[in-house]
């Protein structure tokens, strides 16, 4: 887990920076540098609609290039497979979950609605977009070395580091918690909560009618029994 600096009081959200964002923004970017975005901005568009729409198995490469009006060799210089793409896809559902997870913290709700939050794009891709989590998850785990599963890595340590933030936020003033205590309880809920997206991937009932208003629900009871058990609070706001 990311270590808090010095200078960030306990509780703090950490601020957020755009996906693959310029380390400077001084400078506008060059033509060159314009040209590579949209070629990206295109390939991602064309990647996720085609996933969402087909299916993983059922969507080649050739068919993103020609949906994002590139050519494959242009395609593989963005990402080196389709896996690749699938993992570019879902890395951007994390980082949006991440934004939504501690937005909903600095609003004021509970430590379980936060956390749960947290994870809402991925519990949705899982109900409605099985196999393409499954294949995201095998890829992830045990895929090719790639920059953007590497991302992937990146994006699940965030999301750990950001059910701490919320947890943060919930003890914060209390003197009978450290700050240690509060990141072993986020390993620990962030395990349980992943563990349980995993299964889920293997669940039937989700898609014979299930609804997902009931799903979350179930969710944010096992978290907040997490976080009592683990840190004697739950339902409390996170919010000032």
């Amino acid at each position: 887990m990311t270590t808090r600096s010095a200078t960030q009081p306990a509780g703090a959200l950490p601020q957020e920076s755009p996906p693959d964002a310029p380390a400077a923004a001084a400078e506008p970017l060059g033509r060159r540098e314009r040209k590579k975005q949209d070629t990206q901005r295109r390939i991602f568009e064309a990647a996720e609609d085609l996933f969402t729409r087909k299916g993983y198995a059922a969507v080649t490469t050739q068919e993103i290039a020609e949906a994002a009006d590139i050519g494959a060799g242009t395609l593989f210089r963005y990402a080196q497979n389709k896996a690749e793409l699938l993992i570019m896809v879902m890395n951007e559902r994390l980082r949006l979950g991440a934004r939504h997870g501690l937005v909903a913290a600095q609003d004021g709700a509970s430590a379980a609605e936060a956390v749960v939050a947290l994870v809402e794009p991925l519990v949705q891709a899982a109900i409605s977009q099985r196999e393409n989590t499954t294949v995201y998850q095998r890829e992830v785990l045990f895929g090719a070395e790639g920059p953007h599963r590497a991302q992937a890595l990146t994006r699940i340590r965030d999301l750990e580091d950001a059910v701490a933030t919320v947890l943060r936020r919930c003890v914060d003033g209390r003197r009978d918690r450290t700050d240690d205590e509060v990141e072993r309880a986020a390993t620990a809920v962030f395990s349980v909560l992943y563990l349980k997206l995993v299964r889920l991937e293997l669940r039937d009932e989700y898609a014979n009618g299930v609804q997902p208003q009931a799903l979350f629900q179930e969710l944010r009871l096992d978290v907040d029994h997490l976080i009592r058990g683990l840190l004697g609070t739950g339902t409390a706001s996170t919010g000032r």
